[in-house]
């Protein structure tokens, strides 16, 4: 329900000004030297504003403006290359994460089956995410970092993208996508 000013227009929040908690929009958003500022003050605090640090130079998450302004702001740190380090320490997971894995692969094969079962000639393709997301939560799942996706022939290019209100027909390919 939104909340209307006596003008008629919406107040509050709309859905695409914040993510999980974070302007996507408006100040923070816009202007890369709120996160530089405030990496370079956690970094100073931790005292690790000389001396050599790595740096994921190939991440698709850090914008080149942060890099560069974090960079700039502590000319006496030695940069080196970081790109393989966080892949090397996932090879080796420790007691937890395995059992943490083996746990979202269990959702995963409940979320896998759920759709199978759901899926047919006629039904609607958010039908199918309903039976993805029941089997889920149900199973003891919580909302995934990474959206289920389940495309029908009509849409499977359209990449991550997902249902749709249509319904599968017969010898539709069926692409599933899930993570539990």
């Amino acid at each position: 329900m939104t909340d209307t000013s006596a003008g008629g227009d919406p107040v509050g929040l709309r859905p695409w000004e914040m993510s999980v908690g974070v302007p996507v929009r408006g100040p923070v958003a816009d202007d890369p030297d709120i996160p530089v500022r405030e990496t370079l003050a956690a970094l100073r605090e931790a005292g690790l504003d000389a001396g050599r640090l790595g740096l994921e130079q190939r991440s698709s998450f850090l914008p080149y403006a942060i890099a560069d302004g974090v960079i700039r702001g502590l000319p006496r740190v030695e940069w080196l290359e970081a790109d393989e380090m966080v892949a090397d320490y996932r090879l080796v997971q420790s007691p937890l994460e395995l059992e943490q894995t083996r746990l979202a692969a269990r959702l995963t094969d409940s979320m896998m089956l759920a759709a199978i079962a759901a899926a047919g000639p006629g039904v609607y393709e958010r039908e199918v995410m309903a039976a993805v997301y029941s089997g889920m939560f149900r199973r003891g799942g919580t909302y995934p970092g990474f959206v289920p996706l389940v495309r029908s022939t009509r849409t499977i290019e359209h990449e991550h993208g997902t249902w749709t209100d249509g319904k599968l027909k017969a010898r539709d390919v069926l692409f599933v996508e899930l993570a539990g």
